[in-house]
């Protein structure tokens, strides 16, 4: 879990600053809800100008956000965790992104028989170890009382995944939205198994405490634009299908909307931190004290700043009105 240097793509959305206030930073990453932030200027109406970096992890996000350009990054919760060990007291969670276990699902070709994860003892799964799906995964395990030995684990990207389930390089995959919904909108893959009632596993917006003490308005404004957007993809997950399969395509990629609206109907968008949220974390952290991943659960109380949350949900709430 360690964090390393990237360097990730810009992307730049259209520019209208309200005097006074700062460009806002955003490291963003390649999961379903950022394709949609991209794909309008959510941020226009609230006169604040967020400039995205889109990272192909939570790992680079965090890095963007420790080494101090970006001052907002969405990261998952294992690269969270290590990242807060890095930097004690310099970084604060403000929401979150998306949650929910049912979002990490383990993946086996078509025609294949297997039925659940007790099918494949002594196969070969392929997931980014160290990931969010990877500690679902150790979690699931303790509670069956199995080990990782009794699987043959192969860490694979996410876009790798496709390939090497048809080629029979691998018998199955476990990984988050939206490459299941991809693969499986492809036909190239079907899902046997989610882990929803392992955890909520929430994804995080983190911010440097730093920026967000001298600029806590812009911040407020950007979490505002962000309520917009996943009030949309509640209300319309097809039409945000929509908006994120144009943004996938300009970047290159083939992907169908149904694709992500699969992808949206299999994750939970509430920004507020609840208690099962935050236990989650703490069986995360837990869990990354005995691999060594981390030296110690941080306090997630002194982490979490609710302000300027519920400061713009009463911005987007007085936007909505007029």
């Amino acid at each position: 879990m360690t964090i390393a240097v990237a360097a990730p793509a810009v992307v730049i959305l259209p520019r209208l600053a309200r005097a006074g206030l700062p460009t806002v930073h955003y490291a963003m990453q390649r999961v379903p809800e950022d394709f949609v932030y991209r794909a309008r200027n959510w941020a226009e109406p609230y006169g604040v100008h967020v400039a995205g970096t889109v990272s192909p992890s939570g790992v680079q996000s965090m890095q963007a956000l420790l080494s101090g350009r970006s001052d907002l990054a969405d990261s998952g919760s294992g690269p969270a965790l290590s990242a807060f060990g890095h930097a004690s007291g310099a970084l604060v969670i403000v929401a979150a992104t998306h949650s929910g276990g049912q979002r990490h699902e383990l993946m086996v070709k078509p025609g294949a028989s297997y039925k659940s994860l007790a099918d494949l003892k002594g196969k070969r799964i392929a997931m980014p170890v160290g990931s969010g799906a990877y500690i679902i995964f150790e979690l699931y395990l303790k509670e069956k009382g199995w080990k990782n030995s009794d699987f043959l684990i192969v860490n694979m990207k996410p876009g790798d995944m496709g390939s090497a389930l048809a080629s029979g390089q691998i018998d199955a995959a476990l990984v988050w939205e939206p490459t299941p919904s991809i693969l499986v909108t492809k036909g190239i893959a079907k899902v046997i198994q989610s882990f929803g009632e392992v955890s909520s596993d929430p994804s995080l917006l983190i911010a440097r405490k730093a920026f967000v003490e001298k600029h806590r308005d812009a911040v407020v404004r950007v979490l505002a634009s962000m309520i917009d957007m996943y009030r949309f993809i509640k209300t319309d997950p097809t039409g945000a299908g929509k908006l994120a399969a144009k943004v996938a395509g300009e970047s290159g990629a083939s992907v169908s909307p149904a694709a992500f609206t699969r992808a949206f109907n299999h994750m939970t968008f509430d920004m507020h931190i609840t208690k099962a949220d935050t236990a989650a974390l703490e069986r995360v952290g837990d869990f990354m004290v005995r691999e060594h991943k981390i030296a110690k659960v941080p306090d997630f109380g002194k982490l979490i700043d609710p302000e300027p949350l519920r400061l713009a949900f009463t911005m987007a709430k007085a936007k909505e009105k007029h």
